[in-house]
């Protein structure tokens, strides 16, 4: 398997050694890294710097998942500082236990906070943004 900071392990040797595409150096990862949290997507990052594909794609994703994660954990640390009910304590549970959450136990959580804040009379906001929700 090709080692570096330019392969993954996903990423078939096959795939990178049959096309004509060179295999991208230090300085085209931070091309392709600073492309990515700018908010642009894999084909226009292909299209603009000429990068082989599967590399783009498999960085993409795994900066996607990173970006997931990192909001997951500050959502839950935003609401921790609040007990919300027995509902959001048992996601919060299964949170640290897995050490991951879902899109829809992510959401049932912040509906847990919101209510919670609401019956208590206090002004709502969203965790990590800090503006009220009315």
């Amino acid at each position: 398997m090709l080692n570096g900071p330019c392969f993954s392990d996903s990423i078939s040797e096959d795939i990178l050694f049959k096309s004509d595409i060179p295999p991208i150096d230090s300085e085209g990862m931070k091309k392709l890294y600073t492309n990515i949290i700018e908010g642009k997507k894999p084909n226009e990052i292909i299209a603009a710097h000429g990068f082989h594909p599967a590399v783009v794609e498999t960085e993409y994703h795994r900066s996607q998942k990173l970006h997931h994660d990192m909001l997951c954990k500050r959502i839950i640390s935003e609401i921790l500082v609040m007990k919300t009910s027995v509902k959001g304590n048992a996601l919060i549970d299964k949170y640290n236990e897995q050490g991951w959450i879902s899109d829809d136990d992510l959401i049932e959580l912040l509906k847990e906070y919101t209510q919670t804040m609401y019956l208590l009379g206090m002004q709502v906001t969203t965790p990590g943004w800090g503006s009220p929700v009315y």
